[in-house]
């Protein structure tokens, strides 16, 4: 008797539009008797203006991620992402929350307390994005993105280096040195 062989497949499904879209998805697996699903933790991937992030949804932040990074009430970790040519001092973590994406983002932009040189945002519920660009310290961007059931937030965090931009991501949001 032939070993019954079951394929498990998973869609993406795409959230939002725009610099902010978000792609969720998880890998597939074959294998013997019931199926073999791959352990791997599903990831999102969310265009930033420093390029797309892929964050891994396993709930855990960078090691070294800044504890007193704010977030808005309720808000969850949701993983930690990398970012192709970030520099290897750039931090990426992402939370979810289930604020009304412009509320999320105008915590960012007027109520975390962090020193903001630029903010933008286009669309509403889950056609939301809007990055605020943090300066300082936690010098960086915010991304925030409408999503079923609230908002989604990608944080890239790095060094400042002597031009105020942050490493890592440059003054216009590029990926780079």
């Amino acid at each position: 008797m032939r070993p019954l062989r079951t394929t498990v497949a998973v869609l993406p499904l795409v959230v939002g539009l725009g610099a902010g879209s978000v792609l969720v998805g998880c890998t597939s697996g074959t294998g013997p008797g019931l199926g073999t699903a791959s352990t791997a933790a599903p990831t999102m991937e969310v265009q930033t203006p420093a390029g797309v992030v892929t964050v891994a949804l396993d709930a855990q932040l960078p090691a070294a991620w800044p504890a007193d990074f704010p977030v808005p009430e309720a808000a969850e970790p949701a993983g930690a992402g990398t970012l192709a040519g970030a520099a290897p001092t750039t931090q990426i973590g992402a939370f979810t929350s289930p604020l009304p994406p412009d509320q999320v983002f105008a915590f960012y932009a007027e109520q975390a307390g962090l020193p903001v040189a630029s903010a933008s945002s286009a669309g509403t519920g889950e056609e939301f994005d809007g990055t605020v660009r943090i300066d300082g310290v936690t010098a960086g961007l915010v991304t925030v993105v409408g999503s079923a059931g609230g908002a989604t937030i990608v944080a890239v965090l790095g060094g400042a280096d002597a031009t105020g931009a942050t490493e890592g991501v440059d003054a216009a949001g590029e990926a780079g040195g």
